[in-house]
């Protein structure tokens, strides 16, 4: 018994001395803010998409307490001199307002600054240059990925797909080697007779599809952003059966008008290392099941936060027969 009075005593002893020695550690309160660095937030993603480039501004805030979406102002910078320049060709960028069409935080319009006519051109690099009117700048710089090299393995499957039902058609895709991430979409565009007039409408295509009951009811699944893994060209496959569930789908939600199969277009976009990896980042270390509540940053803009990147895309189009799949039934396929 004695034995056990002394054990206890010696915990007890050691649990003081911890809670003493943790008391005398600690001068400071915790606090889960730390130091506000006032910064500028530079966002300028070019894309072959458009002719028009768009940079925005701003500057870091400090919110009032510890959630940030407490801070209701949108810290614009204006009146910058903003230009991106190449070669012996400079871009100067204008102010510009863009609507904003969710005012549930923020409730005025987006200012921006735009140039136009831009047309990205691959293969080229572009500099970026920034002056405040309070004297601060920034350079940045990027290259165009080159244009990529697409084809399509058993594109039969895609002129008559019944024969293909339980195999897949494949998308390879030949990376410049400026690219990081790529992102590969397949669409069915189609031609449907409203008031007299043939509108396109178009039809994403999964890469497979589960749980299906019929070509209204299934469960779609679809290419995401993805890095490059080799200099090999990156293969991309869709499960032929998942094109007939979209094919089934047009032709059974359209019954009673005049449509037309016109073709398949595959579209390739790419991404620079800089917007891959900043893409890449915010998306990630959302694991619900983690304890953890910091988030990484990325940025490559120098003495700022931002990013100066840019966004390719390129398309392949496959004609197809104007009555492909309008035999195919919505349950049965």
């Amino acid at each position: 018994m004695s034995n056990i009075n002394r054990t206890m005593k010696s915990t007890t002893l050691i649990v003081i001395f911890a809670v003493s020695f943790v008391s005398m550690s600690c001068t400071e309160a915790f606090n889960p803010k730390g130091p506000f660095q006032d910064r500028l937030v530079v966002f300028a993603i070019l894309t072959t998409v458009k002719d028009t480039q768009f940079v925005r501004l701003y500057r870091t805030y400090d919110p009032p307490g510890f959630n940030p979406l407490e801070h209701t102002t949108d810290n614009t910078v204006d009146s910058a001199q903003v230009s991106i320049s190449t070669n012996s060709t400079v871009y100067q960028f204008q102010d510009t307002t863009i609507v904003r069409e969710d005012k549930s935080r923020y409730t005025n319009d987006i200012r921006a600054y735009v140039a136009y006519p831009f047309p990205v051109v691959r293969g080229q690099s572009y500099t970026l240059d920034i002056q405040t009117k309070i004297g601060e700048t920034v350079n940045a710089n990027l290259t165009v990925p080159l244009p990529a090299t697409v084809t399509i393995s058993n594109s039969a499957a895609l002129q008559n797909p019944r024969p293909f039902r339980d195999i897949f058609f494949t998308v390879n895709s030949r990376l410049y080697d400026r690219t990081r991430g790529f992102q590969v979409r397949v669409f069915l565009e189609y031609d449907i007779l409203e008031n007299g007039i043939y509108v396109r409408r178009r039809e994403e295509i999964p890469t497979a599809v589960s749980n299906f009951i019929d070509c209204h009811t299934f469960l779609p699944a679809y290419h995401s952003l993805e890095r490059r893994k080799s200099i090999q060209p990156e293969r991309t496959t869709f499960d032929v059966f998942a094109y007939m569930a979209a094919l089934a789908k047009i032709w059974h939600s359209n019954i009673s008008f005049d449509v037309r199969m016109r073709q398949v277009v595959v579209e390739l976009t790419e991404f620079d290392p800089a917007l891959y990896s900043y893409a890449n980042i915010m998306k990630g270390f959302r694991d619900e099941f983690s304890i953890r509540t910091d988030e990484p940053d990325y940025s490559n803009i120098p003495g700022g936060h931002g990013i100066f990147g840019v966004m390719t895309k390129q398309s392949l189009v496959v004609p197809l027969p104007d009555t492909t799949g309008s035999t195919l039934g919505c349950q049965n396929l």
